[in-house]
C-alpha cells in the first residue's frame, strides 16, 4: 500500500478538529505546578521539621527562614515577570527549577543558620521562576474565553502536589535523613518540571493561532504580540488595584496562617489521627473546589465570587474557632479547603480581566508579591494571636475576622474595570 496517499474523509463527513495546543499547555502547566508545590511550597514545613530535628535549629529561627523563602519568592516574581516578556518562558522555568533543585541539595548540608537563610533565599528565587507567575502568564496568553476553566485545571496541580508528592518527600526524609533524601527529591523536581517545560510554547502565535484557537493576531516576528490593556503605572494607581491588593494581602495572611496552625489545632483539641484526616480533607476539597470554581468563574461575576469565597473562608475559620468537636472540625476543614484553592486561582484571572495583557505579567507579579508578604506574616501572626488570646480559639477567631475584613475591602474596590485599549 502506498503510504504517501493522504487520508481523505468520506464525502459528507467532516474530519475531527485537532486539539487546540493551548489545552496541552494546560496539561504541562498542571504537571509543573504539581511538582513545584508538592516538593516546594508544601514541602517547606517538612524541611523545617527535619532541620530542627537533624541540625538542632530552633523552630523560631526556622520559621523566620521560611518567611524569607516566601518574601524572596514574591520579590523575585517581579523580576521574573520582566524576563518572561523578553526571553523564552521555557528558559525561565528551566533555570528556576535548576536553582530550586540545587538549593534543596544544599539544605541537607547546612550546619549554620545563616547558611539556611541564604539557601532559602536561593530556593525562593528558583521556586518563583518555576511556578505560579510563569504558569499563570502562559494560561492568560493562550486563553481568553476559556481562561477560568484552563487556569482552574492547571492550578489543581497545586493541590495534587500536596496530596501525592509531599507525603512521599516526608517519608524519604523521615526514613533516610536529609543527606540521602534531598538529592532524590531535587532530582524528582527536575524530572517533573524540565520535560514538561520543554513542550511549552510561549503563546498561540507560536502555532499560528490566536487565544482559544481563534484566527491569529498581527504581531512582530519573534516577539509577543502587542495586546490591548492598561499600562503598568495606570493600573497601580487605580482604586481597584489598591483595594484588591490590600484585600489579598489580608486574605493570604489569614489563609496561610490557618494552614500552618491547622494540624496543631486539631492535635491539641482532639488527636493526631483526626488532625491528619482534617489536613487530607483540606487538600481534597481544595482540589475539588478549584475544578468547580473554574465553572463558577466562567458563568458568574468574578467580583461576587471572590467576595463570597472570602466570606466563606472567614466563616470556616470561625467554625474552627468554636471547638465544637470532630464533626465541626472536619466540616470547617472542608469549607476552608473549598475556599483556599479558588482564592489563589482567582487573583490572576481578576487582574487579566481588569487590566488586560499589555503589562499583565508585571501587574500580576506585583500583586502576587504583596500577597506573598501576607503569606510570610501569616504563621507568625497566628502564633502571636494564639499566645495573646489564650489559645487556638482566639487565634482562629482572629483569622476569621481578618478574612471578613478582606471581603469588605475587595467589595469596596468597586466593579472590576475594563482594560484600556
Amino acid at each position: 500500500m502506498n503510504q504517501n496517499i493522504p487520508h481523505i474523509a468520506p464525502q459528507g463527513v467532516e474530519p475531527l478538529p485537532r486539539l487546540f495546543y493551548g489545552w496541552r499547555v494546560v496539561g504541562f502547566v498542571f504537571v509543573i505546578m504539581t511538582f513545584a508545590s508538592g516538593l516546594g511550597f508544601y514541602n517547606i514545613s517538612v524541611i523545617l521539621s527535619a532541620l530542627t530535628r537533624e541540625q538542632g535549629f530552633s523552630v523560631s529561627l526556622m520559621s523566620a527562614a521560611t518567611a524569607v523563602f516566601f518574601i524572596v519568592s514574591g520579590f523575585a516574581g517581579m523580576g521574573i515577570s520582566r524576563l518572561i516578556t523578553r526571553f523564552d518562558i521555557r528558559l525561565t522555568i528551566i533555570t528556576g527549577a535548576t536553582l530550586a533543585a540545587g538549593s534543596m541539595v544544599l539544605l541537607a548540608y547546612c550546619t549554620e543558620i545563616w547558611q539556611v537563610f541564604i539557601v532559602y533565599a536561593l530556593f525562593g528565587v528558583g521556586f518563583a521562576g518555576s511556578n505560579m507567575v510563569p504558569g499563570a502568564t502562559l494560561i492568560s496568553r493562550w486563553f481568553e474565553r476559556g481562561r477560568a476553566k484552563a487556569l482552574s485545571i492547571a492550578s489543581t496541580g497545586l493541590s495534587m502536589g500536596g496530596l501525592v508528592l509531599t507525603p512521599l518527600s516526608a517519608s524519604l526524609i523521615t526514613g533516610h535523613g536529609m543527606k540521602y533524601a534531598m538529592p532524590l527529591i531535587a532530582g524528582l523536581y527536575l524530572i517533573g518540571i524540565i520535560p514538561a517545560a520543554l513542550f511549552l510554547k510561549p503563546g498561540p502565535w507560536a502555532v499560528g493561532l490566536g487565544p482559544d484557537g481563534d484566527p491569529p493576531q498581527p504581531h512582530v516576528e519573534g516577539r509577543v504580540p502587542v495586546r490591548g490593556g492598561t499600562a503598568y503605572g495606570a493600573a497601580l494607581h487605580s482604586r481597584f488595584f489598591k483595594f484588591s491588593v490590600a484585600s489579598y494581602l489580608l486574605i493570604m495572611l489569614a489563609q496561610v496562617g490557618s494552614i500552618a496552625h491547622h494540624f496543631n489545632l486539631a492535635v491539641t483539641t482532639i488527636n493526631s489521627e483526626i488532625a491528619a484526616t482534617a489536613i487530607m480533607f483540606i487538600a481534597v476539597s481544595s482540589a475539588a473546589g478549584r475544578l468547580a470554581g473554574g465553572w463558577f468563574a466562567t458563568h458568574y461575576s468574578l467580583r461576587l465570587f471572590t467576595v463570597m469565597l472570602m466570606i466563606g473562608q472567614g466563616a470556616a475559620q470561625l467554625v474552627l474557632a468554636g471547638g465544637g468537636g470532630t464533626v465541626l472540625l472536619l466540616a470547617g476543614s472542608i469549607i476552608f479547603g473549598l475556599t483556599i484553592g479558588n482564592l489563589l486561582m482567582l487573583m490572576p484571572l481578576i487582574y487579566a480581566q481588569a487590566f488586560g495583557l499589555r503589562d499583565y505579567a508585571r501587574i500580576y507579579s506585583l500583586g502576587n508579591m504583596i500577597s506573598t508578604l501576607g503569606m510570610a506574616a501569616g504563621p507568625l501572626a497566628m502564633g502571636l494571636a494564639h499566645d495573646w488570646l489564650g489559645g487556638y480559639g482566639g487565634a482562629f477567631a482572629f483569622a476569621g475576622l481578618v478574612s471578613l475584613l478582606s471581603a469588605g475591602l475587595f467589595h469596596s474596590a468597586g466593579p472590576i474595570p475594563e482594560p484600556d485599549e
